[in-house]
């Protein structure tokens, strides 16, 4: 074949038949412009997969953020509530006292602190890893029984130990939870 021929194929049915003896050519404007159109669309689902897989990124990111988060504040403020509990026992039990003001700061970070655990007691799985959230459950219910105590010492005595019981498994419960290996802590 020579090189300015054009190679005929055989016609598939009759409307092809017409249109097969003219190859199609396009000028170099035309061929421009699909190479643009087809870089664009190609371009367009290529930014657009990448930008949905990124939004789901940051958020599978910010979601573990906030739990981690979460679980800093609870620890802190069962931290909080020992710290109170822990002074008050001293006081109950010793000759020597705090002094007043220490122990209304003592007492408003240990009202907090409760206020916190509620709050992400409520917020349940939302806000904290379902390990800390069932911790922190259980310590409000243990809590509220220890509240039943007849004596100032021992309603003390019975909410240290709830909060001690508390603080002993929550930072394990958070590991676990977060999915951080256990020993990240140490």
């Amino acid at each position: 074949m020579a090189e300015g021929d054009v190679q005929k194929l055989p016609p598939s049915d009759s409307t092809s038949a017409q249109y097969s003896a003219h190859p199609v050519v396009m000028t170099w404007w035309q061929q421009l412009l699909v190479t643009l159109v087809g870089s664009g669309v190609g371009g367009a689902i290529a930014a657009w997969l990448t930008m949905r897989l990124s939004l789901h990124r940051f958020y599978r990111e910010r979601w573990w953020q906030r739990r981690f988060d979460g679980c800093a504040i609870v620890i802190e403020a069962l931290h909080d509530r020992k710290r109170l509990l822990d002074m008050q026992l001293y006081d109950e039990e010793s000759d020597d006292k705090y002094a007043d003001y220490f122990m209304d700061a003592a007492k408003d970070r240990g009202r907090e602190a409760m206020v916190k655990l509620r709050r992400y007691a409520d917020l349940d799985v939302l806000a904290l890893p379902a390990e800390v959230s069932e911790i922190i459950q259980n310590f409000l219910n243990a809590s509220d029984e220890a509240s039943e105590q007849d004596t100032l010492l021992e309603y003390i005595t019975a909410q240290l130990a709830c909060t001690n019981q508390a603080l002993s498994v929550a930072s394990p419960a958070a590991l676990k939870g977060l999915g951080l290996p256990s020993g990240s802590m140490k």
